[in-house]
């Protein structure tokens, strides 16, 4: 076995010497083409190892390629010696991308189970929603408060004796509407934050599956997105709406952690699966969007 390895890389050498083989590994179009190359062969073995993001995956398999994916980096590197340095960032710069990708994806799919049992209890669901509810009243009876809000809002962040008690009503007067806390940060529409939290308790009330909510998930970014469809300005679009989901779904949790609401464990890792899975969405319509893979668009998020 050992010879004919010699013998087909003395062969391989003939034709191509060395020399000539370090110079293209410094030349950028083939840096390029090869790079490209990597990314196609990496997200074909993502979609390989892990075809439905959603769907169970085995204890066993998911450790596997976690394992696998932690390795990887070092194995290349390893095996690249004596290899231009341009040529190594390159092939690092992808295998990297593949690894975390591989990454993202089980963290995701465990995430996805750990909330498809939540989702399919009763009882934690009229809970959430209950509590969604609470926020809403609340929230909406500070409004008629007028200089007795004002009072008390002023009071949490005035020096008091540490036996004096904060009263929990106290604490809903600091909570602004989440509404109009996101609208104004995230420069939209109040009625698009408005529908969406709506849709969003519809669709809780319903006691849809998990497959039901990466459906609305997906139309979702469909709506967001659609304005900026056929326009090199669409990555730009989809990054901040990546931003304000972010940062609208942390003001939620806020207030639910400020209300101490019973269904605050529930809602954490709702939010952690949803937050994961429209990052999952996004950088698949940029893919689509831009002729490229994730795996390359993730890419170019290593190379900044």
């Amino acid at each position: 076995m050992v010879i004919l390895y010699a013998v087909v890389l003395s062969e391989i050498e003939g034709r191509l010497p060395r020399s000539t083989l370090i110079l293209l590994c410094r030349n950028e179009a083939v840096l390029k083409w090869m790079n490209t190359c990597d990314h196609l062969m990496y997200q074909a073995l993502v979609e390989i190892l892990i075809p439905d993001v959603l769907r169970p995956i085995p204890s066993a398999l998911t450790q596997a390629i976690r394992n696998f994916a932690k390795s990887l980096e070092g194995w290349l590197t390893n095996a690249m010696s004596s290899i231009p340095q341009r040529m190594i960032q390159t092939k690092v710069s992808a295998v990297s991308a593949f690894a975390q990708t591989l990454r993202r994806y089980t963290s995701l799919n465990h995430l996805a189970q750990a909330a498809r049992a939540v989702l399919q209890n009763t009882s934690q669901i009229n809970q959430m929603l209950s509590d969604l509810n609470t926020g809403s009243r609340l929230l909406a009876n500070t409004a008629d408060q007028g200089q007795k809000s004002e009072q008390k809002f002023c009071r949490l962040f005035q020096p008091h004796n540490v036996h004096e008690k904060v009263h929990h009503s106290d604490v809903v007067m600091v909570v602004d509407g989440v509404q109009e806390q996101a609208s104004w940060v995230c420069q939209c529409e109040e009625g698009v934050v408005q529908r969406l939290e709506q849709d969003f308790k519809a669709t809780l009330q319903q006691q849809s599956s998990l497959e039901q909510w990466a459906a609305w998930l997906d139309n979702v970014v469909t709506q967001i997105l659609k304005p900026y469809e056929d326009k090199p300005s669409l990555p730009k679009a989809a990054r901040q709406f990546l931003l304000k989901w972010s940062f609208y779904s942390s003001m939620v949790i806020r207030d639910l952690t400020l209300r101490s609401a019973a269904s605050f464990g529930s809602f954490h890792l709702i939010r952690l699966l949803y937050d994961e899975y429209m990052f999952y969405l996004v950088e698949h319509r940029v893919a689509q969007a831009t002729g490229e893979t994730p795996i390359g668009v993730m890419g170019e998020f290593q190379d900044l």
